[in-house]
């Protein structure tokens, strides 16, 4: 280095002359590797020394100091401590105070005439905002345009230059050593050794050098019990006080403008702040616009208080899939969730225009269509889904047989139904096709000398007796049920015998009663099954207790009956489904497991009166 350029370099660092040079003077000759491990107690003529041989190119011969508390080189340490030189951002973190204005103990950043405030209350400053020349919005004024127009930081617009990594002239994201680097390119260039889970990924918060290691995103994320929900999870301190996690960490609350109610804010509306509630129903339910009369997301209110969409409104907000160009709630990538749910399905099966792809298209086109959501989740996670997209390539027809052969659990029947709403498979007793499905699974998994009577039990006797009930009338899931807490009874009081050291052919008079002394509430489903050995002759001998009914206890008198049905007919408060089914039990005594199975085809009207065909085999009832 040159006498001159040493000489501009301390003119520029302030210490060419008066106190500060001889404050340098001072220090370089008590510490003689100030330039290699500069101390943290070191004067700031030293800091700008150092940053600014760093910048001319000495890099290579000094050392940048970093801050005690994060370790960070890259901020101007302007504050003092005990242990060293700060960052002002760490002393943020740590100097907490009473806000002047709010009274919550929190970063003070500023000082007004009624002291010192917190950094959410200068957020909200009304000295810090004005009126946006572009947008018309009371905010924050960032910059300026060309005619020196104030612009708040949503209309500013941000300098674009060639990215110096992939020479593509975008938004700067960050100056580097290289030149101007776009956001993507900054984001990737970051990536280092993670000092705690040993993976090469993007620093989140650099080591401090006092045995805290650099860390990524995922491992630099606070873990703790959550003062809201008391979960262990992640998250972060509210004003530095009580640990929340994301979900009940708290929210301000402001008045919505759609429902009036003091709620967390969601967005921020032209029509003003809005709730999480409000939020969802406004962008899942358009609705038909005031001046252009075309359903869409309304989120604006023109001059006579009218709720206007976003074009009418001239708002520069897009709520369109940039698929089908129909307004909803995006859910990824510009996309709503009917097109990403027929994207996720075309990806799945492979090779589209094939016959086990046209046989599919009508079901999910039918899925997206009544819920779109909960189908891309049940798509993206089911494996169930995976196994039939699977048959579907392998050639192989999709029937109730292949369906069975999945795991028979909730989404394997969401599965079944939606094939067969769609007409891919055809309809079929589903309740007594479970039924011999969770026969001949439990069956193997019971002892050997168990399989044959319990075998013979189910298929021969309730499974038999369930075909020829369904053939006369309709097998419901709750006769499903009973049979199979029967078949359970059958196998828990065969595993007690031989508990008991006894079988079925050592069977006395004292099991039975000591067993339905002990379980009284078995008694009806077991009586079936020692009825049933008995008239096989497995069993002799033994008498089967019987249980008798209990008989009505509370009778409802005429006027009663009557003022429940008028509530059921002329109350408006009450759901319209309730009042319905009400009215049904009322009039005609129909239970409610046949009122859920009546279709829309069964109601007619004519000009004078509305019919419910009940039964097929009976004549249409009159509805008053």
């Amino acid at each position: 280095m040159s006498a001159e350029t040493a000489q501009r370099l301390l003119q520029q660092a302030h210490a060419w002359e008066g106190r500060n040079a001889r404050e340098l003077d001072v220090y370089l000759s008590e510490h003689r590797d100030a330039f290699i491990a500069p101390s943290p107690h070191c004067p700031m003529t030293v800091l700008r020394l150092l940053t600014l041989l760093t910048d001319n190119g000495f890099g290579d011969k000094v050392v940048l100091l970093g801050c005690v508390r994060c370790g960070r080189t890259d901020q101007f340490l302007r504050r003092r401590t005990p242990d060293g030189r700060c960052c002002v951002r760490c002393m943020e973190r740590v100097e907490r105070r009473a806000c002047a204005r709010c009274g919550q103990i929190g970063r003070i950043v500023a000082r007004r005439q009624e002291g010192r405030i917190c950094r959410a209350c200068y957020s909200l400053d009304p000295a810090r905002r004005s009126e946006c020349a572009r947008c018309g919005k009371l905010a924050e004024i960032i910059s300026r345009g060309e005619d020196g127009s104030p612009l708040c930081n949503r209309c500013a617009s941000r300098p674009k230059k060639p990215c110096a990594h992939c020479g593509r002239v975008r938004i700067v994201g960050a100056n580097t050593d290289k030149g101007p680097a776009c956001k993507s390119c900054h984001a990737s260039a970051r990536p280092r050794l993670c000092g705690i889970c040993g993976q090469v990924r993007t620093i989140q918060r650099r080591g401090d050098g006092k045995g805290r290691p650099d860390m990524c995103q995922r491992c630099c994320r606070e873990v703790g019990e959550c003062a809201g929900c008391g979960r262990h999870r992640f998250g972060v301190r509210f004003r530095g006080g009580p640990f929340y996690c994301s979900t009940c960490y708290p929210r301000s609350k402001r008045s919505c403008a759609i429902c009036d109610e003091m709620k967390a804010v969601a967005a921020v509306w032209p029509v003003g702040s809005v709730c999480q509630r409000c939020y969802r129903t406004r962008l899942e339910h358009p609705d038909t616009c005031a001046e252009c009369e075309k359903d869409r997301i309304l989120v604006c209110v023109n001059d006579s208080g009218d709720a206007v969409c976003t074009r009418c409104g001239g708002v520069d907000l897009n709520f369109a899939c940039r698929s089908c160009g129909e307004e909803g709630p995006g859910f990824r990538d510009g996309r709503c969730d009917r097109c990403l749910v027929l994207a996720k399905i075309a990806t799945l099966l492979g090779d589209e225009g094939s016959a086990g792809d046209a046989r599919m298209k009508p079901m999910f086109d039918a899925l997206a269509a009544v819920s779109p959501g909960s189908v891309h989740t049940w798509v993206v996670n089911d494996s169930s889904l995976a196994v039939l997209a699977a048959l579907v390539r392998a050639g192989r027809g999709i029937t109730h047989e292949e369906i069975d052969k999945l795991p028979q659990n909730r989404r394997t029947r969401h599965i079944r139904a939606a094939f067969v709403a769609a007409g891919v498979v055809p309809q079929r007793n589903e309740a007594l096709a479970q039924l011999q499905l969770w026969v001949d699974r439990i069956v193997p998994t019971l002892p050997a000398q168990h399989q044959p009577v319990i075998r013979a039990y189910a298929e021969w006797h309730l499974v038999r007796r369930a075909r020829l009930r369904a053939a006369r009338r309709p097998f419901r899931p709750g006769a499903d049920a009973s049979n199979r807490q029967r078949i359970r009874c059958a196998i828990n009081f065969l595993s007690w015998l031989a508990d008991e050291g006894a079988s079925i052919g050592t069977l006395g008079q004292h099991h039975v009663d000591t067993y339905f002394d002990t379980r009284p509430s078995k008694a009806r489903a077991l009586g079936t099954f020692l009825a049933w050995m008995q008239a096989r002759r497995l069993i002799t001998g033994i008498e089967v207790p019987r249980t008798k009914g209990g008989l009505p206890q509370r009778f409802q008198d005429h006027d009663e009956h009557a003022e429940q049905l008028r509530r059921c007919l002329t109350d408006d408060e009450l759901p319209l489904e309730f009042r319905i089914v009400g009215a049904l039990v009322r009039l005609y005594a129909i239970p409610v497991a046949r009122i859920v199975e009546l279709t829309y085809d069964r109601f007619h009207r004519d000009d004078t009166h509305a019919y419910l065909v009940i039964e097929s085999s009976f004549p249409p009832r009159w509805l008053p």
